[in-house]
């Protein structure tokens, strides 16, 4: 086994706690929990046998390990960054949403409560 192979197995197991973790303290839902776990296996499995990378490559059309690891890295990243921005997308509508109703909260309240001033 090779020092790449060695560390990227530490790191995984490193990811899969982590996931774990946060799925315990509820930071995580069962389904987020789930594919963060398995992506986080399959990286595992991958670094600890790279021969499974080589049964890819037919189907990829691709002749080198490096050259396919690297693809398919970067198509996990790509995915990774589209959800997060979905996510980020999702919270910025319910906090613009959020700020709208305290201002027509605040309005209402203080419509109804007209100060008197002082003579």
């Amino acid at each position: 086994m090779k020092g790449i192979q060695v560390l990227g197995i530490l790191v995984m197991v490193y990811l899969v706690i982590h996931t774990l973790l946060q799925y315990r303290r509820g930071n995580y839902g069962l389904r987020r929990a789930f594919v963060w776990l398995a992506l986080w296996l399959l990286i595992g499995v991958l670094f600890a046998f790279p021969p499974l990378v080589e049964l890819v490559l037919p189907v990829l059309a691709m002749q080198d390990v490096m050259l396919a690891t690297l693809v398919l890295g970067l198509v996990v990243v790509y995915v990774v960054v589209y959800h997060t921005y979905q996510q980020v997308a999702r919270v910025e509508r319910k906090l613009t949403e959020l700020v709208q109703n305290m201002a027509i909260h605040d309005y209402v309240k203080e419509a109804s409560n007209p100060r008197k001033e002082d003579e």
